[in-house]
């Protein structure tokens, strides 16, 4: 599996996005739409349907953001949670400290509220406003690019 990033920014042959998003779905309609709006605003898009292709992504890509469904083909957004903040005993705080988002049909309360308690930093539920969407993630990941331009 490649990922590529693509921001219209050059250095010898080598192309990329300065705000690379990841999505985590197994619902290609919703993916497909949220990374075409995504990349008109300048971000960075790389999808991925399982727990284990966006953990390659995370460590191999680095993304400033992360959005994942509650159900993925190969465990939950819990388990892709979890993952994340153990990778930071690897790669520091910027990743421990990524932003998440929960991106669900689901209503339910309860898993909200667990969501929420395990450190998802949104919760947003279907129909997502996607105004109100770009507005979260760059309110998020402000404080990430501040470090990634330090670093």
């Amino acid at each position: 599996m490649t990922f590529a990033f693509y921001n219209g920014l050059t250095k010898g042959n080598e192309v990329r996005f300065l705000r690379k998003i990841l999505l985590v779905d197994n619902n290609n309609a919703i993916t497909q739409e949220l990374t075409k709006l995504l990349k008109r605003r300048g971000y960075g898009v790389q999808t991925a349907v399982t727990v284990a292709g966006a953990k390659e992504a995370i460590e191999k890509e680095r993304p400033l953001f992360i959005s994942s469904d509650l159900d993925l083909l190969d465990g939950s957004g819990l388990d892709l949670l979890h993952s994340q903040r153990n990778l930071a005993e690897r790669y520091g705080a910027l990743v421990k400290f990524r932003p998440l988002f929960i991106l669900t049909d689901s209503r339910d309360p309860a898993t909200e509220y667990q969501y929420r308690q395990e450190g998802v930093n949104d919760y947003l539920t279907s129909p997502v406003n996607i105004p109100e969407l770009i507005r979260r993630i760059r309110y998020f990941i402000a404080p990430q690019e501040q470090i990634e331009a330090a670093e």
